[in-house]
């Protein structure tokens, strides 16, 4: 007990369908840093060159994996995907 591995029950966003959605998600990440359930870190490999995108990352307390969350940038409709 106690050495099973922890798994990330986040799962990926491929697409926001307004800025509010992103907005909403944000917040929820952010709790998800204040409550310790997340950890927010550099960016090390941005998607993009484009420090304009707002691009954040986020690892999971637990299980260690890290996630990049990028902002609606039209035409990019932004996005939550695993980065490790």
């Amino acid at each position: 007990m106690g050495n099973e591995a922890k798994t990330c029950p986040w799962e990926s966003i491929s697409d926001f369908y307004s800025v509010d959605e992103y907005e909403l998600f944000a917040r929820w990440m952010d709790e998800q840093v204040t409550t310790g359930e997340a950890v927010e870190v550099a960016v090390t490999r941005p998607f993009v060159d484009v420090p304009v995108l707002g691009e954040r990352w986020f690892r999971h307390a637990a299980s260690g994996v890290v996630w990049r969350l990028v902002r609606p940038d039209e035409p990019l409709t932004g996005f939550f995907e695993q980065v490790t």
